[in-house]
């Protein structure tokens, strides 16, 4: 058997394939989701089966990317709340767990999106965000991208590059130090550091506190507005001898 051609042809399909049901997707529901992403103080996913598993890697690479990221279920899992958002992996938006979750976060006043395929679906109507990926799933639609892949192989890669690109790039940015060679604190280790200094950050909410430890490393134009970059210009002074006494850059 020729596999070297077995191979080409099978990487030239899914390549076509993530092409198209990626070109599919609405850059403005990408938008809003990293809007969702950037406001939220914790971020939950949930999900099933190989969903789940798509899930788990992209709270994994947010985590190192300084966001307070948790998979539903795990033993660390901390309450949600009205300042917090559940990201729900569901192709139907109709499998059991997922949906009863997201009821009742919403319960909570949690911010609810959904990665799926079907825009009518059963939590729709609790939904803040809905990002469809346009994937053959349950329910028949025109406008869907067929696949010669194995079951629902194609959204599920779909939520897993779509996780990767989900957020808004700081140049260089690649992750913590053994995670692509940068540094990029997270919000804890930033916190620990300006306490050093005799700053206190009990009431710094979480994105702005993110927002400091990004212009340590990428400079304080990365902070969004002026009258933001006017205020934290004296912590990120301090913050930057900081990192110059800990013999780090700023």
């Amino acid at each position: 058997m020729d596999y070297k051609a077995l191979y080409d042809e099978k990487r030239s399909m899914v390549l076509a394939e993530l092409n198209a049901a990626l070109a599919g997707v609405d850059a403005s529901q990408v938008g809003a989701l990293i809007d969702a992403l950037e406001s939220a103080e914790k971020v939950f996913f949930v999900g099933v089966g190989r969903v789940m598993l798509s899930l788990q890697a992209i709270a994994k690479r947010l985590k190192h990317l300084g966001f307070d990221t948790y998979v539903v279920g795990e033993t660390t899992e901390p309450p949600i709340g009205e300042k917090d958002l559940l990201i729900v992996g569901s192709g139907s938006g109709s499998t059991l767990v997922p949906s009863g979750l997201a009821k009742k976060a919403k319960g909570f006043v949690a911010k609810i999106a959904h990665i799926g395929c079907i825009p009518d679906n059963p939590i729709s109507p609790i939904t803040d965000v809905f990002v469809r990926i346009p994937c053959k799933n349950k329910k028949a639609m025109d406008d869907v991208v067929p696949s010669k892949q194995p079951m629902t192989t194609l959204f599920e890669q779909c939520v897993l590059l779509l996780g990767g690109y989900c957020r808004r790039h700081d140049p260089g940015e690649t992750g913590r130090r053994g995670h692509g060679g940068s540094l990029v604190w997270t919000r804890q280790s930033g916190i620990a550091l300006f306490s050093a200094r005799g700053y206190t950050f009990s009431n710094v909410a979480a994105k702005s506190a993110r927002q400091i430890c990004r212009a340590l490393w990428f400079g304080p134009h990365t902070l969004n507005g002026s009258a933001a970059r006017k205020s934290l210009s004296g912590v990120y002074k301090t913050a930057a001898t900081c990192f110059e006494n800990f013999g780090l850059r700023s």
